[in-house]
């Protein structure tokens, strides 16, 4: 599951290096029960940089889905984590003339 900067929306989920563990019925598609699945997050578009759980869930009538991540250090776990980046900020200096000496207004 790719990151994303504060601001920015959730991305729309995607399996993309999914191992399909368990075989499909003749007929059915991994794209089918891909379909059915969504994340959920406590992540928002208004969260703060850091890191964020997510959980798939799948609405499929044909099949249970249970996902398990392989971490890092190849433990397993039913819960994946996302990470919202911190956005960029610019600040742009205004304008300003005064006569010499005189106090810098607010």
């Amino acid at each position: 599951m790719r990151g994303k900067t504060y601001g920015e929306p959730n991305p729309a989920f995607a399996c993309g290096n999914a191992d399909w563990v368990t075989d499909l019925v003749t007929g059915d598609t991994e794209e089918e029960v891909e379909k059915s699945l969504s994340m959920v997050t406590q992540a928002t578009a208004a969260s703060p940089a850091g890191e964020y759980r997510f959980e798939v869930k799948s609405d499929s009538t044909k099949y249970e889905v249970k996902p398990q991540y392989v971490c890092a250090d190849a433990s397993v776990s039913h819960y994946g984590k996302r990470t919202i980046k911190k956005a960029d900020g610019m600040v742009t200096e205004r304008e300003m003339r005064r006569p010499y000496r005189a106090e810098i207004p607010q």
